[in-house]
């Protein structure tokens, strides 16, 4: 689709694992990645080992979040099946580690059925910052960063505002899709993706 044309100068698929790269010309699609109802790109995989399956759009330009230009991915987007604990649909990825992975979670911290972003610390940790409850319709998500400040909007509210990441060194760049964490299956639907890298 037109909307979407724009990935094949952006991002490469990366599906099932990271081992496999694909170009998104104008008519690409396989098991993991396809349009659905004719108008949402549907990323598609399911896990029945420990080998960490994805299927995500890995964008080719890198930065570093000090930078003072601003840049940001938002996706408008649906989960439309989980039989999962957990799994990831966003990222600011280096070559070995997230900073910031945007994730949906089952159960966590009591929380049941919400979003939630893990942000690295200057250790290597990571802390989980609830993002709210997972809508059953498309809900939006920006995730920006620009000199060294990361914050995250979920349709349209901020939930984390200037957030100090300056130690984040590393080149990073942005994902978006799938990757799972546990065996079962995740479908999600995105009916919008924005990028400014």
């Amino acid at each position: 689709m037109e909307k979407f044309s724009f990935l094949s100068q952006k991002a490469k698929l990366q599906a099932p694992s990271s081992e496999y790269n694909y170009v998104l010309d104008k008519n690409f699609a396989n098991d993991y990645f396809y349009l659905s109802e004719n108008r949402y790109m549907t990323f598609d995989i399911s896990e029945d080992s420990l080998d960490s399956k994805r299927s995500e759009l890995r964008f080719y330009n890198e930065w570093n979040v000090s930078d003072d230009k601003s840049r940001y991915l938002y996706m408008r987007l649906k989960i439309i099946k989980f039989n999962k604990r957990e799994f990831t649909f966003m990222q600011i990825h280096d070559n070995s580690l997230p900073l910031v992975r945007v994730v949906w979670y089952d159960d966590y911290k009591n929380e049941k059925n919400h979003i939630w972003a893990f942000v690295r610390d200057e250790n290597g940790d990571a802390t989980g910052y609830d993002l709210g409850a997972l809508s059953s319709d498309f809900f939006d998500v920006n995730m920006s960063v620009k000199s060294g400040f990361l914050s995250i909007e979920v349709n349209g509210i901020k939930k984390i505002d200037n957030f100090d990441v300056s130690y984040w060194q590393n080149l990073s760049y942005f994902k978006a899709g799938v990757y799972l964490q546990d065996i079962g299956r995740a479908v999600i639907f995105v009916d919008l993706l924005k990028i400014e890298d």
